[in-house]
């Protein structure tokens, strides 16, 4: 998987190539722990997608049901 980062926190510009066993490896303030942070966010979307995906349509389908039987 490429990342690639542009403008986030100290990071102007970046390009990472995730394979295998990536080592992300520098001075301090360069933003190694943003890049840490990014791939958490991502990774952490990607999981709950499916579980915020169907809890919208339970949402949905809850919201119709309540308007259909409580018409007044």
């Amino acid at each position: 998987m490429r990342l690639k980062i542009k403008n986030i926190g100290m990071i102007s510009n970046a390009d990472v190539l995730l394979n295998g066993l990536t080592v992300i490896a520098g001075e301090n303030d360069t933003g190694k722990s943003t890049v840490g942070k990014i791939l958490f966010c991502l990774i952490k979307s990607v999981s709950r997608y499916q579980e915020d995906f169907s809890e919208s349509k339970h949402h949905k389908i809850e919201e119709i049901l309540e308007k259909t039987l409580f018409l007044y």
